[in-house]
C-alpha cells in the first residue's frame, strides 16, 4: 500500500495496513479488524481536532493514485474543542478510507460511516493535504442521539462498533463514566473534554 509519508505515524495507517478485509467486489464479506483501544481521555489527549457538527455533504471517490475508495464528508462546524485549524461556523471535510463508486465497494470495518444530517463529536488527526481523519478509525466518531426512555440527549457510538476486535484488555482512560449501553451523557462529556482542554 503506497501512503503519503508525514511526521507522525498515524495509527490510521498502522490499522489499515493490518487489515485484510478490503474487498473491492459488489456484495463482498470481510472480517473483524483489531485496533488498540482508546478512552475518550486518550481520544481528547492524542487527537490534533475536536470538533462538533452537522453533515452536510457525502461523496465517495477513486483515488487516482493507488486506486482505492476514500469517501469526503464535509462537516458544518458549530464548536470547536481543539484545534489548531478550524474556526468555528466554518467547514471542514474528512477523508475517510472506503466507500462505494457505481458497483465498486472499498469496505473497511473500522472506519466509521457517517450520514448527512446527523450531528457528530468528532475527534480527528490533521492530514498534511488539509483534510481530516477520524483518530483511532471508528473510535473517533460519536453521534448525538435523543435516548428513547429518558429524553436526555446522549453520545452514542457507530452501529460498527462491534465488528471491532481492540488489542488491548485493559480499562479504557474515560473523562466521564460510560453507561451501560455504551453511550454517554453528551453534556457531561463535552464539559469534561472543555475542562481538560482548559487545564493541559
Amino acid at each position: 500500500m503506497n501512503r503519503t509519508t508525514t511526521t507522525r505515524v498515524s495509527r490510521f495507517a498502522l490499522a489499515s495496513l493490518l487489515t485484510v478485509c478490503a474487498i473491492f467486489a459488489l456484495g463482498g464479506s470481510a472480517h473483524a479488524t483489531t485496533l488498540e483501544l482508546n478512552g475518550t481521555a486518550d481520544l481528547t489527549e492524542l487527537s490534533d481536532t475536536i470538533v462538533t457538527g452537522t453533515v452536510t455533504q457525502m461523496e465517495a471517490r477513486m483515488h487516482p493514485e493507488h486506486k482505492f475508495i476514500y469517501t469526503y464528508v464535509t462537516v458544518e462546524v458549530d464548536e470547536v474543542l481543539k484545534s489548531r485549524t478550524v474556526s468555528a461556523n466554518g467547514t471542514i471535510v474528512l477523508e475517510e478510507l472506503g466507500g462505494r463508486v457505481g458497483d465498486w465497494i472499498h469496505h473497511v470495518p473500522a472506519v466509521p460511516k457517517f450520514e448527512v444530517g446527523e450531528r457528530v463529536l468528532a475527534f480527528l488527526e490533521d492530514r498534511p493535504d488539509g483534510y481530516y481523519r477520524t483518530y483511532g478509525m471508528i473510535q473517533g466518531k460519536f453521534r448525538f442521539s435523543i435516548h428513547e426512555r429518558t429524553g436526555e440527549e446522549v453520545l452514542t457510538r457507530p452501529g460498527e462498533w462491534t465488528d471491532v476486535h481492540f488489542a488491548s484488555s485493559g480499562q479504557s482512560r474515560d473523562l466521564v463514566a460510560m453507561r451501560a449501553d455504551g453511550s454517554f451523557a453528551a453534556p457531561k462529556l463535552l464539559s469534561a473534554v472543555r475542562d481538560w482542554i482548559a487545564t493541559h
